[in-house]
């Protein structure tokens, strides 16, 4: 299904900038990503049109809200359409053969617990769309025939036009190296989630003009100022590096030609640093 307009709404502060705006993007088309959504709706009574997660924890706030809702409570939240990749519905070793560690691998029992939410959520009748998807971590480190073959392609680069026309959602810009993040040495971890996890997911629900606000690449979360990690700035690198990641991100609009989905930045300068590489427009504000 076309998703003409797409207005996605990450978890940065600059969220926090435009409460009453927020509160009316409940009259467009939203996606939600990772820990927004329940936040979105006590912050903001705004229910996404769709939530995904790339980070399967960052599901269970959400999971465990919408578990605890009584029948009738639940109604309204049904519509949401939960995108999870199939590479998260199941074990977590199928999930490391796709992607990085996840807290839920280091606390006892707690991928079990995922998925029995997961579970119960699919037997209360919520919106699961499990989607088949790969990463760029597969396709370098898979035997499978199909990975193999998509590997012959520079789909990073000069052959990136394949990466679209491929038969499921390819997560990741960057080829893996690593899982290790030290300075520039290895690039894969140092993508930002804009690029390798919420631009695919826009380009397979076939939008075409998508609006950005909560991408920052600085400052905490906008129902938590208090987390300012990120791994271009956190205490391993020797130097500030969020020139990668932004670099990367503009390589997706280089390759507007073969995605045809047009990015704006609701976000100034002053708060968004992705703003540098994509144009920046007032929306929020259009009456």
């Amino acid at each position: 299904m076309k998703n003409e307009e797409l207005w996605v709404i990450g978890p940065g502060e600059s969220v926090s900038l435009y409460p009453e705006q927020i509160k009316s993007l409940r009259l467009k088309n939203t996606l939600a990503f990772q820990n927004v959504f329940p936040h979105c709706y006590h912050m903001f009574s705004l229910i996404p049109n769709v939530w995904f997660c790339m980070d399967p924890n960052a599901f269970v706030e959400g999971f465990t809200f919408l578990n605890s809702l009584n029948q009738e409570e639940s109604l309204q939240f049904k519509k949401m359409r939960i995108i999870i990749p199939h590479f998260s519905s199941t074990t977590y070793n199928l999930f490391r053969q796709y992607c990085g560690t996840t807290p839920l691998g280091r606390q006892p029992g707690a991928w079990k617990k995922y998925i029995l939410l997961l579970d119960n959520l699919k037997n209360k009748g919520y919106n699961i769309d499990i989607v088949k998807s790969t990463t760029t971590k597969y396709i370098e480190t898979s035997r499978d025939l199909d990975s193999q073959s998509l590997g012959k392609y520079d789909i990073h680069g000069e052959d990136a036009y394949i990466r679209f026309m491929y038969h499921e959602p390819i997560f990741g810009t960057v080829k893996y190296d690593s899982e290790s993040v030290i300075g520039d040495r290895y690039k894969w971890g140092l993508e930002n989630k804009l690029s390798s996890s919420v631009f695919p997911i826009c380009f397979y629900l076939g939008a075409s003009n998508v609006y950005i606000v909560g991408f920052d690449l600085k400052g905490g979360r906008f129902y938590d100022t208090s987390q300012t990690r990120h791994p271009w700035n956190d205490e391993s690198q020797k130097k500030a590096i969020d020139i990668f990641p932004l670099e990367i991100i503009s390589r997706w609009n280089e390759w507007v030609p073969y995605h045809n989905m047009n990015f704006t930045s609701l976000v100034k300068e002053s708060h968004s640093l992705i703003t540098k590489v994509i144009k920046y427009e007032d929306k929020l504000n259009d009456k």
